[in-house]
């Protein structure tokens, strides 16, 4: 018979640690899936009652992990076990806490420094991890720990040399025999569940010290926590694949035709053309050339001698003097030009778009996303070209080198209002909050989020059904204008203003005006106060001042001829000289008793052309009817 576990012994299993603290007999026979099988546990069989210190341990199964005991309940008090296990809980949680409060505080100092070490051309960074074996392969469990990192080299490029890792690791004592370990120490386990690519002389999860590089896209607070090694000192690092500019990677090859060892200034990604021109030339009277990728070999400026590799990666002039030459930052000119590109992309993006159907305003809506996305794009290569060619670009945007890069970053949390048609509205907010979004966003002149709601609004009107409710395109606007004759100071009325469509054209132009406008739907009434209208009564048609308007814009409702009274009604508006246009519907112009008015008022009837309220959703025929109010009031 199995020895009884006494109370107050601590068990530990996969999932925690605890204190037995009593005692339960099996009131059943049961059976239980052990390790071992399913497994028959005879009536009054002992299971373990136990305290544990984890909180995200609820039940115990002492048979699943075969930790059967019969023989006698023992009888022994458990307040004290019960007592000193909370107390040994609270100890361990505090222990926690400090723990994390002191890697929270040393994660902190540690970024400190790494923005002063980190060079602007950064990035990706070497580092050497030492790995405690975890592995229980009884259980087939596999994982290792990472108790120490040490940081050794910054690269300016993000790819998987193992011939830089190499280099970076004979700079420290502790991993310098990877330098010049076998070929089997290169791990290229780029696949799922697999390691990435590292140097380290034995398999994944062994223990001991490995190499690998990570890309810090984040500028410094993607580098991982650690020391610093021998290699760095109070000035910035040099990059560990040479000690030449940060712009290049220069790497030793041999010509494969030739035979004659060559050195490659590898660019870190594309260019512009002129800016390839330039360099070509500068590679031409150092004695280089330019070469394409072949075979495993890279495409860069390659030069016969390394001291000219040197010389060119770091922007000299190929004279006797070996004065250094200060290099222009290649940012300045290929973000500005980038920048001028995307205008045609961000007008079309931003151009207006018909939004008669849920459909069409979502697409819409998506489009403009993009275009603010666009924008901000644009605006950010700008800032950063500006600030780098006045050298003060902040320290958290100069690892920044492609347009992509900045793309990602000035991304946006986009509100959804859960409908099935809604693209979202760009609340102007970052989507991440980092110090480079940070950085970067100050930089940028905002978003006008309110404007955007009020567009959805509108839309969102079409929506509705409101009767009558077909907005005055622009062009019809400019038509009405080119035929109203207005001067400063007059007194114009808008009888059906909907919201401000002829209002809005009217607020924009250069004469001194005095605005009035009606509107009966209370939605739109209260679109037009938003947007500061003078809304002065909400039913026209019982709205009668007496003759005091000067000019008299309107698109009223066509049902029912509603557009004939409504033109009647605002006729008695104007006052001496003054002028009503009108927009009315073909069939109304049409009717004798209009044609007769309009004819006996010596009035003007403009055709407008076909579908001219097509982006307002509708294909009814119309025309402008234009009225001026003689001096005797007839």
């Amino acid at each position: 018979m199995p020895e009884i576990l006494p109370l107050g012994s601590r068990i530990r299993l996969y999932n925690g640690e605890g204190t037995i603290t009593g005692y339960d007999e099996r009131a059943a026979e049961v059976y239980a899936l052990t390790a071992t099988g399913m497994q028959k546990v005879p009536k009054g069989a002992l299971q373990y009652v136990v305290c544990w210190d984890t909180a995200s341990i609820s039940t115990l199964d002492p048979d699943h992990l075969a930790l059967k005991y019969w023989g006698e309940i023992v009888e022994e008090p458990v307040e004290e076990i019960v007592a000193r296990t909370e107390k040994a809980m609270d100890e361990d949680r505090r222990q926690r806490e400090a723990a994390k409060e002191a890697a929270e505080k040393r994660a902190q100092e540690f970024l400190a420094v790494a923005i002063q070490k980190m060079p602007n051309w950064a990035k990706a960074v070497i580092v050497a991890e030492r790995v405690e074996d975890d592995c229980d392969f009884m259980t087939d469990y596999h994982n290792s720990t990472t108790e120490e990192t040490v940081i050794l080299a910054f690269s300016s490029h993000t790819r998987n040399l193992f011939s830089e890792m190499r280099k970076a690791a004979a700079t420290f004592e502790l991993t310098k025999n990877l330098s010049e370990a076998p070929k089997s120490a290169e791990h290229r386990e780029n696949y799922s569940m697999g390691g990435g690519y590292y140097l380290k002389d034995g398999y994944r999860h062994s223990s001991g010290w490995k190499v690998r590089k990570y890309e810090i896209g984040n500028g410094a607070h993607s580098i991982p926590v650690g020391q610093w090694g021998p290699s760095f000192d109070e000035k910035q690092a040099t990059p560990a694949h040479s000690e030449a500019s940060a712009n290049f990677t220069i790497e030793q090859h041999t010509h494969t035709k030739k035979g004659f060892d060559m050195w490659i200034c590898i660019m870190p990604e594309r260019i512009e053309r002129s800016e390839y021109d330039a360099l070509l030339q500068k590679a031409k009277e150092l004695g280089g050339w330019y070469t394409r990728k072949w075979g495993k070999t890279p495409a860069g400026f390659a030069f016969k001698a390394l001291q000219a590799a040197e010389d060119f990666a770091r922007g000299e002039a190929p004279t006797n003097s070996q004065s250094h030459q200060p290099t222009v930052d290649p940012r300045i000119a290929r973000f500005r030009n980038l920048a001028d590109k995307m205008q045609a992309d961000i007008d079309h993006k931003l151009a207006e778009r018909t939004t008669n159907t849920p459909r069409q305003r979502r697409m819409a809506a998506e489009a403009r996303n993009d275009g603010y996305h666009l924008k901000r794009t644009q605006e950010a290569m700008r800032k950063i070209a500006d600030l780098a060619e006045q050298n003060t670009l902040p320290t958290e945007l100069q690892t920044i080198r492609s347009k992509k890069a900045v793309s990602e970053l000035v991304k946006t949390k986009i509100k959804h209002d859960g409908r099935y048609y809604s693209a979202g509205i760009d609340t102007g907010e970052p989507r991440e909050d980092t110090a480079q979004t940070r950085a970067i966003f100050s930089l940028l002149s905002g978003h006008d989020e309110k404007a955007e709601e009020q567009r959805r609004e509108m839309e969102g009107l079409k929506d509705m059904n409101i009767p009558g409710y077909f907005p005055t395109p622009e062009t019809v606007v400019t038509t009405m204008l080119d035929y109203a004759g207005i001067e400063d100071g007059m007194r114009v009325l808008e009888p059906s203003a909907g919201h401000g469509a002829i209002l809005d054209v009217l607020m924009g132009l250069e004469e001194d005006l005095t605005i009035e406008s009606c509107e009966l739907n209370h939605r739109l009434s209260a679109i037009l106060e938003r947007k500061g209208y003078d809304v002065v009564a909400d039913d026209f048609t019982q709205f009668n001042p007496g003759p005091v308007y000067d000019r008299i814009f309107m698109n009223p409702p066509f049902e029912k001829r509603q557009d004939i009274k409504h033109l009647q009604h605002a006729y008695g508006l104007l006052r001496a000289y003054g002028r009503v246009a009108c927009i009315m519907s073909s069939g109304s112009v049409r009717q004798p008793v209009l044609t007769q008015w309009v004819d006996a008022l010596g009035g003007e009837v403009i055709d407008l052309p076909d579908n001219s309220f097509k982006e307002s959703g509708t294909g009814v025929s119309t025309c402008l009817v234009i009225l001026d109010r003689a001096p005797s009031f007839n």
